[in-house]
């Protein structure tokens, strides 16, 4: 999806933006012969602009927290049950000590705006990052495991 301006000033209208490899002559028809747009297309319409309202949505999120000063970067170290220790950089989070040193206000602007139960949503994800990594580690393991091998387990 990409944004149109006129004369400087943003539209609402987007255009959806398609690889040229990805059409071909066997491709879904999107338009009817009037030019209506099919169910497909309004099916495939609705995700696209569901997928940009989300992003405005996760950005202006982030925005609120880092204005707030909540975020904090941190380096994840899993190691899991089977396999090499993994370690990522980079990564931010909410701090928890922060958020629960807020002024009530703040607190009470960051629930009205529906950004507080995402920020607990992400905290209790935090927590996945070993089971995840515990999952992928078995399922590298399994694919690795030769059928026969499979079969008797």
């Amino acid at each position: 999806m990409t944004r149109v301006t006129v004369d400087g000033k943003e539209q609402p209208e987007r255009i959806a933006c398609v690889e040229k490899h990805a059409i071909n002559d066997k491709g879904e028809t999107l338009h009817d012969a009037k030019g209506n747009p099919t169910p497909i297309w309004e099916e495939r319409k609705k995700l696209l602009f569901d997928y940009e309202n989300d992003l405005v949505r996760s950005d202006e999120m982030s925005r609120a927290i880092a204005d707030l000063g909540l975020l904090e970067t941190f380096t994840m170290q899993a190691v899991p049950n089977q396999g090499t220790p993994l370690s990522m950089t980079g990564m931010h989070r909410v701090a928890e000590q922060k958020l629960g040193g807020l002024a009530p206000e703040k607190l009470t602007e960051l629930t009205q705006n529906g950004i507080l139960a995402r920020v607990y949503a992400h905290l209790i994800s935090l927590t996945n990052f070993g089971r995840l990594l515990d999952r992928l580690a078995g399922t590298t393991k399994r694919a690795a495991t030769p059928a026969r091998e499979r079969k008797k387990s």
